[in-house]
């Protein structure tokens, strides 16, 4: 019934939504970890800004994981 597809509708949804987040949490974790072997300011605020997106993508995951259940 109605329920049935709208709960399939929101599986669908937070499938397309968690594959690029995998994507973009796997490449944030190469990016922090080529980041660690620099030094500097400017090192400093990309290793800063990377973590930023680290937290906001764990949210987003979150969120996610919520809505499905």
């Amino acid at each position: 019934g109605r329920v049935e597809a709208l709960t399939l509708l929101a599986a669908g949804v937070a499938h397309e939504l968690g594959n690029p987040l995998n994507n973009l949490h796997l490449h944030l974790q190469i990016m922090a970890k080529e980041v660690a072997g620099l030094s500097g300011e400017r090192a400093e605020r990309v290793g800063d800004s990377i973590r930023v997106c680290q937290q906001e993508v764990r949210r987003l995951d979150g969120l996610i994981t919520q809505f499905l259940r």
